[in-house]
């Protein structure tokens, strides 16, 4: 890099070298909730287009990503990861976008759910 031309936007934190921008990344706000079937995450991903949006479950680990060019030189990246237990059935995860607000469910699995045990009289 002894040669290379590096600058620094400081209003954006985006570092430019030569003629390339890299990304800008942030984290963005999110909100967990869960119910007896399901968890229901809430992620905002303003100016993210549906296509835009990367979401990958492995293993235990769910990321998410979301990408958004605000003019030809700089771009944002929305990204999180969270852990996940094993009550989440991996099958059963769906997600959708709303104004700029991503929702994502993801039902239990059935030997996570509650279960209502029925007390017998002898």
């Amino acid at each position: 890099m002894a040669n290379q031309n590096l600058a620094k936007n400081e209003d954006s934190g985006q570092v430019q070298t030569g003629s390339s921008v890299e990304p800008h990344w942030l984290t963005p706000a999110v909100d967990i909730y869960e119910n007896e079937q399901e968890y229901v995450l809430l992620a905002d991903l303003p100016g993210v287009e549906p296509d835009a949006i990367s979401i990958q479950l492995e293993a235990n680990e769910l990321r998410i990503q979301g990408q958004v060019k605000t003019s030809e030189e700089t771009s944002h990246v929305y990204a999180r990861a969270f852990q996940v237990g094993p009550g989440v059935d991996p099958g059963k995860v769906s997600a959708e976008v709303e104004h700029g607000v991503l929702k994502l469910t993801a039902k239990k699995s059935v030997a996570h759910q509650p279960r209502q045990i029925k007390v017998k009289a002898s």
